[in-house]
């Protein structure tokens, strides 16, 4: 969901940012990439850095409860768009406006079919 997401919203983050994404189960080396990257080994995947230009870490997908992952939930989404506030110098306030709103529709999207699925598993 995120890597899809990354690419639908594309044009809000290539004024700051190039997205790499690391697969670590198909990518030869991917574990050894994201090793060196991560410092911790659970929290779960999708997990995100955004780097400096010396390749030093500024901030991750770390949040106050842990990975945030696909942001749905609030504090996810609070927690990414600091990361983006953080990090971004020529992202304007409007796209980051724009991927905030576009995080809140996902979101409900998503607690909405979960909703369906657990009316539908109760009633079976």
């Amino acid at each position: 969901m995120l890597e899809e997401f990354l690419d639908k919203s594309h044009q809000h983050f290539e004024s700051d940012y190039v997205v790499v994404k690391i697969d670590i189960q198909n990518m030869a080396h991917g574990k050894d990439v994201a090793g060196r990257i991560r410092k911790i080994s659970e929290g779960g995947i999708p997990w995100m850095v955004i780097l400096k230009s010396n390749g030093d870490e500024l901030i991750t997908s770390d949040g106050p409860k842990g990975n945030i992952g696909y942001p749905f939930q609030p504090e996810e989404i609070e927690h990414f768009m600091t990361m983006l506030k953080e990090s971004a110098k020529r992202t304007t306030t409007e796209q980051r406006a724009a991927i905030e709103e576009a995080l809140n529709e996902n979101a409900s999207k998503i607690k909405e079919k979960q909703k369906q699925r657990q009316s539908k598993s109760s009633n079976e």
